[in-house]
């Protein structure tokens, strides 16, 4: 399931992760936006959950599991696509909130971690940053991921038919 969500965030992931190894000011440009939007998306999913907008949630867990991803090619370490995924238990919605919240606190120490070392660096090393598949492995069993590669491959390829660039995405219009 992660697995085949890998091509797809490579594919549209591909310019920030060029421009990335171009130099280290960019590389900490895209582990700060990528960090911030993977504690984003659980924030939208919450706001999905909270008022029943099950196909809004959906789509914010497929981005979730794209900034994941991402972010384990960024740091070039993928261990969330070795992850065994479990079928979801059935909660209820304000177990899958409280849920929601616990692996926003996990994402929110990770950017923690991302502040420190952005803030100290050269003196803290790359290795200091680490975590930021704990908000994936709370909500492992918590929710569906088996259609998220379907998901993503749908809402991004409307969304940047000729793969992603910026100019594209400054001026896409916001729901």
């Amino acid at each position: 399931m992660l697995k085949e969500t890998l091509p797809i965030v490579q594919k549209f992931a591909q310019y920030g992760l060029d421009e990335s190894r171009q130099s280290i000011e960019l590389y900490h440009k895209w582990l700060s936006v990528w960090s911030f939007g993977l504690v984003g998306e659980l924030g939208e999913a919450y706001k999905c959950l909270d008022s029943d907008d099950y196909d809004g949630l959906e789509e914010e867990i497929a981005d979730f599991c794209w900034y994941t991803i991402a972010l384990g090619l960024l740091l070039k370490e993928v261990p969330a696509l070795s992850m065994t995924i479990i079928e979801p238990f059935s909660r209820t919605k304000e177990e899958k909130l409280e849920m929601l919240v616990q692996a926003t606190l996990q994402g929110l120490m990770f950017t923690e971690k991302v502040k420190k070392y952005l803030r100290d660096y050269p003196k803290r090393s790359i290795e200091y940053i680490h975590g930021y598949k704990n908000p994936l492995i709370v909500l492992n069993g918590v929710f569906d991921f088996s259609n998220v590669a379907d998901t993503l491959n749908a809402k991004l390829s409307r969304r940047y038919p000729n793969g992603f660039n910026p100019s594209d995405s400054a001026n896409r219009i916001q729901p």
